[in-house]
């Protein structure tokens, strides 16, 4: 009797290790073969296996949350971040004419391809290096001109076509400039008679 069950577990470990080369692993996952499952595996950083009996895949499950490849309880999950190899990896991406800008708001490291003649918020060159620090006016923010209501970048330059109420714009066609608020005499007599008799 123990030697047919010593038989079955050594046949049961050779048909195993024969299925092993043929068995898919799910990712965040090693193998784990035995008799019993050939194509056996164990779950990696963090992740559950699913379902639980003759589980197919590993996942995250809620309340747990995915960052940066592992699985667990996270407040935030930053970037990985890039490396100056990134970078120049990144340059020899971008199209020709277009230039590797950090983006505002994002984490160190992350960029994008952005044509610096057109760019509204990038014109001239960009207005975040790809290491996220302010590059001293290389590039110019266009939206963020004081009073611009519509603007566009052409030639790496911000050309103002209209501004807000209050300010005209330059003869430059490059910022708005606050309007003078002077009152003329008859304005100013208007405005007294209405307050004084309430015309």
């Amino acid at each position: 009797m123990i030697k047919s069950a010593l038989a079955a577990v050594f046949a049961l470990a050779a048909f195993g290790s024969l299925l092993a080369p043929y068995c898919k692993f799910p990712t965040h996952s090693t193998s784990l073969c035995s008799p019993i499952n050939p194509c056996g595996f164990v779950c990696k950083d963090g992740y559950t296996p699913f379902p639980l009996i003759f589980p197919t895949k590993c996942v995250c499950p809620w309340p747990l949350t995915e960052c940066n490849g592992k699985c667990g309880i996270y407040k935030a999950c930053p970037s990985k971040g890039h490396t100056k190899r990134d970078l120049s990896a990144a340059m020899a991406n971008c199209p020709v004419g277009q230039t590797v800008c950090g983006i505002l708001g994002r984490a160190a490291g992350s960029w994008e391809c952005v044509n610096t003649q057109s760019d509204l918020e990038s014109c001239g060159g960009c207005a975040i290096s790809a290491t996220n620090e302010a590059n001293d006016g290389e590039g110019q923010d266009c939206t963020a001109i004081e009073g611009v209501a519509d603007v566009a970048c052409v030639g790496g330059g911000c050309q103002v076509r209209k501004c807000l109420d209050g300010y005209e714009v330059s003869p430059g066609n490059n910022y708005c400039i606050p309007e003078e608020r002077e009152k003329g005499i008859f304005t100013v007599a208007k405005d007294i008679i209405a307050a004084e008799f309430g015309a």
